[in-house]
Order: C-alpha cells, then structure tokens, then sequence
C-alpha cells in the first residue's frame, strides 16, 4: 500500500500551520463537546423521570468509569502507534497496531462485563437507601454489558486521528 510522497502534502493548508492543527482538532473538539452535552442530557431526563434514577446513576457511572479508565486509557494509546506507522510508512503496522488495540479491548470488555451479575452485591456495601441501590445496579449493568464498545471508541477513533 503506497501513500503520499513526503514532499507532498495531504492537506489544503500550510503543513504545520494553525489552520491545518484546526482542521484536524476541531471535529474531535466538537464531538467530544457534543458528547459532554449528551451526557448532560442524560442527566436532566433522569431528573424529570424519577430522583432515585438520578440519585443512582452518578455513582454507578463512576465505579464504571474508575474500572474501564485504565483499560481506556491503554486504548487511547493507539494514537501514538498509529501516528508513528504512518509517518513512517509502515502502513501495515497501523492496521495491526488498530487490530491488537481491537483485540485488548475486546478482553478488558468481556472482563468488564462480568461484573454485571454481581451489580446488587457491588452496590450493597455503598449503604445507600434500598431505591437508590437498586438504580445503581440496574445502572452499572447497563454500562458494564456496554464496555466492549465503550473501550474500543478509543482505538477506532486512534486509526483516524492518528492518521
């Protein structure tokens, strides 16, 4: 697989240049601010649902996130990989660099997800009030079925970004 020469450039804007770091950063900045937005959405609609939903989803959501941060974060390192093979050109590292992330994310998902039976019992030490822990498992089993693909966001998102 052959790429662009080095002296040619892939970009309509100056190599190195303010607007060329903007039109590579601003659809990520977008995203992940549309992504603060949807979560903050998720909130408010939980307020006009029920309180005990609402009063249970923030710590389910971060015993979530405290797990998978690790994992997350490992993932987030394709970027580097990626960036590296292509500027090289060593175009079929970049592939197998996104497909070893795919896989180690596929693990620490499967492993996350066995944590979904024992959400009642995670949450029972917490000594909330009964309703409250209810939400809180029921919450956590969500996001914990959900970690295979909430960890490979990462490394999918690393293929582009880093290229």
């Amino acid at each position: 697989m052959t790429g662009p020469a080095k002296s040619e450039s892939i970009s309509r804007y100056e190599p190195g240049s303010f607007l060329e770091l903007l039109a590579i950063a601003l659809p990520m900045m977008v995203g992940h601010g549309l992504e603060s937005i949807m979560m903050m959405m998720d909130r408010v609609f939980l307020t006009w649902y029920d309180a005990d939903a609402m009063a249970g989803s923030l710590p389910a959501g971060i015993l979530f996130w405290t797990i998978i941060s690790l994992f997350h974060g490992t993932a987030s390192f394709m970027n580097t990989f990626v960036a590296q093979y292509e500027g090289a050109g060593q175009y079929r590292r970049v592939s197998a660099a996104v497909w070893q992330g795919l896989y180690f994310t596929a693990v620490a998902g499967a492993a996350v997800m066995l944590l979904a039976p024992f959400s009642t019992a995670i949450f029972a030490f917490g000594q909330h009030a009964p309703e409250v822990q209810v939400q809180e498992a029921r919450y956590f089993s969500v996001l914990a079925l959900g970690a295979i693909p909430q960890l490979m966001a990462p490394v999918l998102a690393s293929f582009f970004s880093g290229r």
